[in-house]
């Protein structure tokens, strides 16, 4: 019997729909083995018995994390895990490009202000969030790039800053 290596457990649940082979797993600490059985037309096949290891990047088979935050966009929401210590550290970031809008406002002559750049990985995402000062006028204007990367995903859109800042403040003070 040989055993092959399978990347995510939706192929398993796809085999098991698309025909009527049979499946039965047994898990160990390591990897979950899985034995698949044909039936009697299929015969002729040889045994096959499939090891899904997981890994630790993110798979949509395993369970979620217990900690996600969604953000919202125009018609679209994307769901990410954040802990609530980078939660804290993005409404952090917010708040200082918050007050590098303050300080433009108030300056007398234009200058070069910093940008915020967040980046946070979480069960193999990867999520960043940037937004130049540099090119709005107030807070108020200003656009987020997000970017949202796993390993066979990658999803980048702009958001207001505004709504960025009210859904981390609403996913803090929810977590506290």
């Amino acid at each position: 019997m040989g055993v092959h290596s399978l990347s995510t457990c939706g192929t398993l649940r796809a085999l098991q729909q698309a025909s009527a082979i049979q499946m039965k797993s047994v898990m160990t600490p390591g990897a979950t083995r899985t034995a698949l059985s044909w039936p009697r037309p299929f015969g002729h096949m040889p045994s096959l018995a499939l090891r899904y290891t997981p890994r630790p990047l993110y798979s949509p088979c395993r369970a979620q994390a217990s900690s996600n935050i969604t953000f919202h966009f125009d018609n679209t929401a994307i769901t990410v895990p954040l802990s609530q210590d980078a939660a804290v550290g993005l409404s952090k970031a917010i708040e200082n490009v918050l007050n590098t809008f303050r300080e433009k406002e108030k300056a007398a002559r234009p200058r070069r202000w910093e940008t915020m750049e967040f980046r946070h990985t979480d069960e193999g995402v990867y999520v960043e969030l940037f937004c130049n000062p540099n090119a709005y006028a107030n807070f108020f204007q200003a656009k987020v790039l997000i970017t949202v990367n796993d390993e066979k995903l990658k999803i980048v859109t702009e958001a207001q800053l505004s709504a960025i800042k009210a859904e981390v403040e609403q996913y803090v003070k929810a977590k506290v």
